[in-house]
């Protein structure tokens, strides 16, 4: 026999909802909750005495279950419930109602067994703790809260998070996460003035050869330096995928005092290719991400993935970073190093760091970065002091046109301005319409520019004198790649006719920037 259940619980909804016609709803009897079981027996036994014959048999059944329910919930036994119902169905003659004794002790079993659901539904009040009400912070909670302070591997560019670093082919990234992970396996300065975080490093050179890594370290290192790091963990292999992850994870189990995972590059340790393509690619990239993102957050470590930019330009620098957004939405810092007209740029950002543009530095006899400043200025000042270079070496007025060709300047716009203050400024002189020279009776360069910010930001013609070695093979012959590191590299171009730059002096450093570890 199949029974319908209610929202109630009862079984015969539709006919239940029926009895005792308009005067009397299913309501009176649903919602009826005597405090003892004798008094809703009672009114059970009235409600039955007041329905018509016809309907006594689903009145019967609605309280049925409901007084079984309340037993439950007073723990009386069942069948002391199953007695009192079979005395009140005797005396209205619910077996003949129901079709037989069989059929009657039928509806007991059912009102027994649904007793349990309404005890449940009953208990599933408004008031009870629902799953997500447990991640609810109240705003007015998080005021109060106080945490630590932020963590940096490196101050101001590489917080505790993932962190993805791009750049194009050989301009020297590899170089540059090496020599951080020595800067804090040892612990030492690096990038001119910057103090990271002591701690153990583990470095995955997965596009590297054992000899190479030897012969860039050697490099890096003073060779007046007797014991290299260790605890500078190098790779040259690794797992792919999430055996990739999973193993990170447990290098960090293994050092405590884990404080950095290189990933040179990403894209060696990412799952290969299944043929599937059911998932967009912001859905891949994010996915292959979000797993070291945890692995950083939950060690409290930096996690540096290297990659690649994409050929095609884009009007947002961070859009040239390979792959798409999937790659940077993940990551919780972003360092894009750029080569440019005027020089190198290490561009940053991020959810936990200042926006920043800053001039880069490669000194090929050392084989370290240097940051120089800000962007703007010193490619301001580099500009500055080309102007100079080539008025100088002209020996005559120059139109503006002449000057943009012979400095390497971006536009005829950017050109007129840079003149315009260079001439309010003093370092030049407008001769007539259209028409620029140097000061009258000041012949020496060195005087110039001695009054310009391009006496104090020199390097980017000074950088450039470094070691045969370092300009050639990490050893038998393997080329470096960084002959072509632009003016700031203190290199010319391939192609490029040599032109005459002014040697400047050295800029001093400001002071070390230090974080809490």
């Amino acid at each position: 026999m199949e029974t319908a259940v209610s929202r109630e619980g009862f079984p015969n909804r539709r006919r239940a909802e029926t009895l005792g016609g308009a005067d009397r709803p299913l309501a009176q009897f649903s919602e009826h909750e005597p405090s003892e079981f004798s008094e809703f027996a009672t009114e059970a036994l009235q409600a039955l005495a007041a329905a018509p014959a016809e309907q006594r048999l689903g009145v019967f059944q609605v309280y049925a279950i409901r007084v079984y329910a309340r037993a439950e919930v007073d723990g009386i036994a069942v069948g002391d419930v199953s007695d009192e119902l079979e005395e009140i169905a005797r005396r209205h003659d619910i077996a003949t109602l129901a079709g037989g004794q069989g059929a009657l002790q039928h509806i007991l079993s059912e009102a027994a067994l649904g007793r349990r659901a309404l005890v449940q539904a009953s208990a599933k009040t408004p008031d009870a703790p629902l799953a997500w009400e447990g991640r609810i912070i109240k705003a007015s909670e998080l005021r109060m809260m106080q945490f630590p302070p932020l963590k940096y591997t490196l101050p101001g560019l590489i917080p505790i998070g993932f962190t993805i670093f791009a750049s194009k082919p050989k301009v020297g990234k590899s170089w540059f996460m090496l020599d951080v992970s020595l800067a804090v396996t040892i612990p030492r300065m690096t990038l001119g003035n910057l103090q990271p975080c002591e701690g153990d490093v583990l470095y995955l050179a997965l596009e590297d050869s054992k000899r190479r890594l030897q012969n860039r370290i050697d490099k890096l290192l003073s060779p007046f330096s007797q014991e290299w790091p260790p605890r500078l963990d190098l790779v040259t292999q690794w797992s792919r995928g999430a055996d990739a992850v999973t193993e990170i994870d447990q290098w960090c189990a293994r050092h405590p005092q884990a404080r950095m995972v290189v990933i040179d590059v990403i894209e060696k340790i990412r799952p290969p290719e299944n043929g599937n393509g059911a998932k967009r690619l912001y859905a891949l990239d994010y996915e292959a991400i979000s797993p070291l993102q945890k692995i950083a957050h939950d060690r409290e470590i930096s996690v540096v993935g290297i990659t690649h930019l994409r050929k095609q330009e884009a009007d947002d620098v961070y859009d040239t970073v390979s792959g798409s957004l999937g790659v940077t939405g993940a990551a919780d810092t972003t360092l894009l190093l750029q080569r440019q007209a005027g020089g190198v740029t290490l561009h940053a950002i991020g959810r936990d760091i200042e926006q920043s543009e800053n001039a880069l530095q490669f000194n090929k006899g050392t084989c370290r970065w240097t940051i120089l400043g800000s962007a703007a200025d010193v490619h301001r000042s580099a500009e500055r002091g080309r102007v100079l270079a080539a008025l100088e070496e002209a020996a005559a007025p120059m139109k503006p046109k002449e000057i943009q060709i012979a400095a390497e300047l971006t536009s005829r716009n950017a050109t007129d301005i840079l003149l315009g203050k260079m001439v309010k400024a003093g370092e030049i002189v407008r001769v007539a319409q259209g028409l620029y020279a140097l000061p009258p009776g000041q012949t020496e360069l060195k005087d110039r520019l001695e009054g310009t910010k391009a006496a104090s930001l020199s390097v980017l013609s000074e950088g450039g004198k470094g070691s045969a070695a370092a300009q050639t093979a990490d050893n038998g012959g393997e080329s470096n790649n960084l002959s072509d590191l632009s003016a700031l590299s203190g290199g010319e171009r391939p192609g490029r006719k040599k032109s005459r730059r002014p040697r400047l002096a050295e800029r001093p450093l400001e002071p070390a920037r230090r974080t809490e570890c």
